[in-house]
């Protein structure tokens, strides 16, 4: 099952005087930090399952470790559109963003 599924929550990033600050979608905590997360993914055709090392997270004191619902997304939509047939069943995250992508429609 996905990290993703398991701990599913979303940041809010809000500016304020020139700092970003991060606040926890479950018990608004602000003091949190950028961190990052490996996970285990199934690719969208259930045929496969990925680990994906160093993931961006959120680093909340009180919750713990997760991957906001926004990485969540983006994670999801690049496998969707990666061609990772010759990758390992390991990978980082950005392998995943810079792999070659499908060609679903080739325009000429």
């Amino acid at each position: 099952m996905a990290c993703s599924l398991l701990l599913l929550l979303a940041m809010r990033v809000s500016k304020q005087g020139g700092y970003h600050t991060m606040e926890c979608q479950w018990c608004n905590e602000t003091h949190t930090t950028e961190s990052t997360q490996d996970c285990y993914w199934t690719m969208p055709d259930g045929k496969r399952t990925l680990r994906i090392l160093q993931i961006p997270a959120v680093d909340c004191p009180k919750c713990g470790v997760y991957i906001s619902e926004p990485m969540n997304q983006k994670v999801e939509e690049n496998l969707v559109i990666a061609d990772l047939t010759g990758y390992p069943d390991t990978l980082t995250y950005d392998q995943i963003l810079h792999a070659p992508k499908i060609r679903l429609f080739d325009l000429k």
